[in-house]
């Protein structure tokens, strides 16, 4: 009598789970399609998206299940294409956005000094970009019209980061290559000597 309850509770948290877990999965393949409902997707993008929008705990579901459940929920809703849509498109344009970003963290570095943190100066750098996420023509100027920071992402985040760790782990090394391309240094030792110019012989805060 007592497994026969053990095993009815059982089946009820088992089926309330699978409900639970089916209608996210019909929240987020909504979510995905009010997106993408304008234009052709291809399956990288598509994986990259979805990833990103998975907010809640797997438990034993896999991250590659849920895409995989999501993409069979929006099967005959959207135009999926077969192959990746201009990748190198996409890395030149995450190149040019580097580009931007590095100039922007120069001002950046210049306006902290000599208090501020490198760190704190470059997610103001990201916070710029994510409020013209929509419209990366205001930043990147004409020919980037129509390309939002969502379409950059997708075609080069394979790993499927969170838009805060897409920017430390994909778009910051590129800014930082750019930066020191453009002023010899990487920001800390820029700040180092900076602080080296304008206060000679105090202890510089920017040396480890």
């Amino acid at each position: 009598m007592i497994e026969d309850i053990l095993k009815y509770r059982m089946l009820l948290e088992h089926t309330a789970l699978h409900e639970d877990y089916q209608s996210r999965v019909q929240e987020l393949a909504q979510k995905i399609l009010q997106r993408f409902q304008n234009r052709q997707v291809d399956r990288t993008e598509l994986e990259s998206a979805i990833k990103r929008e998975i907010n809640w705990p797997l438990g034993s579901v896999s991250p590659q299940e849920v895409v995989k459940d999501v993409a069979a929920a929006l099967r005959g809703q959207l135009q999926v294409a077969s192959k990746s849509r201009q990748p190198q498109s996409a890395k030149k344009l995450l190149a040019r956005l580097a580009e931007y970003a590095a100039h922007e963290l120069t001002d950046e570095l210049g306006n902290i000094f000599p208090d501020g943190d490198p760190h704190d100066a470059t997610v103001n750098v990201f916070q710029k970009i994510i409020n013209n996420r929509n419209q990366l023509s205001r930043l990147l100027g004409a020919d980037a019209q129509n390309i939002s920071l969502d379409d950059v992402v997708d075609v080069t985040n394979s790993q499927g980061f969170r838009l805060q760790d897409w920017f430390w782990n994909v778009l910051y090394p590129g800014v930082v290559t750019a930066f020191k391309k453009h002023n010899g240094h990487e920001p800390w030792d820029y700040l180092a000597i900076l602080w080296d110019e304008n206060y000679p012989g105090q202890p510089n805060p920017y040396k480890s």
